[in-house]
């Protein structure tokens, strides 16, 4: 496949949400997810303001974003059943494992763009925090918060590969002769999405955030484990994961 035609198809990949046809009805769900952001902004005011909550509660959305991604990769191939295309998306002139690999380029970057948007999301509120209560969570408190979250955020770029892999693999075996398996995929997607919390136990930052929640003052984090070896190691396992999936769309789909 030329470097063109992967392109062509990475943007092909690359779209957010369904395909269906646009009717007013379809719109509604803008009007719902405006109306919870409001909500929940004046809530997290109150909760700040009364100091019911500490900015470093927000690390808690990073553990949901693993989860997150993985469904990124099991519906880019789930959508191609549901929408009816599976057929014509397995008999473009191209080998399926490179058809894979763009989906799995377009889950990257989706994933980039989620982790980004989470990152700064969780720095504007902080920074909003500290507006509110400039006693409590000041200058300091923030320079250490965000040191934390470019630690939490960077993990999950690590992980993210895996779990993108990992979605993609579990939507091609329910679409397969594997499809017994499906069962076991979904317990590795329980037991792989909450890793990081493990990983964060190990490393010591759990230690570390227990600290910070009872003293709220700024943090030092203690790192213990080389967490960018986990790097080749899981590229690695993703690769392995991929070429399953590859074989899996070239020999054991049920058609």
């Amino acid at each position: 496949m030329s470097l063109q035609a992967f392109i062509h198809l990475l943007k092909h990949e690359f779209r957010w949400g369904r395909n269906d046809k646009a009717d007013n009805s379809g719109n509604w769900w803008i009007a719902y997810v405006a109306a919870v952001a409001v909500a929940g902004f004046v809530l997290y005011t109150w909760a700040v303001v009364e100091g019911k909550f500490k900015p470093q509660y927000l690390w808690n959305f990073v553990l949901g974003l693993p989860f997150a991604i993985f469904m990124l990769g099991f519906n880019m191939i789930l959508r191609e059943w549901k929408n009816g295309t599976n057929g014509w998306w397995l008999s473009l002139p191209y080998p399926r494992l490179s058809l894979l690999l763009a989906k799995y380029a377009a889950v990257i970057l989706q994933s980039f763009i989620l982790i980004t948007a989470a990152l700064a999301g969780c720095m504007l509120f902080s920074v909003y925090a500290s507006v509110l209560k400039a006693e409590t969570f000041g200058q300091e408190f923030l320079f250490r918060l965000f040191q934390g979250e470019l630690v939490w955020y960077g993990l999950i770029l690590i992980y993210s590969p895996f779990m993108a892999a990992f979605g993609l693999l579990t939507g091609t075996v329910t679409q397969s002769r594997w499809r017994p398996l499906a069962p076991l995929m979904w317990l590795g997607f329980g037991i792989s999405g909450n890793a990081l919390w493990w990983i964060a136990w190990f490393g010591g930052w759990m230690e570390s955030l227990s600290e910070l929640d009872q003293s709220g003052e700024a943090m030092a984090f203690s790192l213990q484990f080389p967490f960018v070896f986990l790097l080749a190691p899981l590229v690695a396992l993703s690769c392995l994961l991929l070429l399953w999936s590859g074989r899996i769309l070239d020999k054991d789909l049920n058609l």
